[in-house]
């Protein structure tokens, strides 16, 4: 292929030329900049207070250990844990 080829395949079927998949950030020194969907909707999503209220927030599980992550600490600390 091409280099013009694959840049008109990359467009037409790569996530980061979908326009529809980004929003832009609505506030802050970055409003403006064009950011994943998901992103965008994060960063802009309610509060959790709403006139001086939490919503209620109830965790899922109850653990006595969270370890984030997989990698050599991840483990190291899941050893570590036992």
């Amino acid at each position: 292929m091409t280099a013009k080829e694959k840049k008109e395949l990359a467009e037409k079927f790569h996530p980061d030329f979908s326009l529809s998949d980004y929003g832009e950030i609505a506030f802050g020194v970055n409003k403006g900049i064009k950011v994943p969907k998901n992103l965008a909707d994060l960063l802009s999503g309610k509060s959790l207070t709403y006139e001086n209220k939490l919503y209620e927030l109830c965790p899922d599980h109850f653990v006595d250990t969270l370890i984030i992550g997989g990698g050599g600490a991840g483990c190291a600390a899941a050893l570590e844990a036992i």
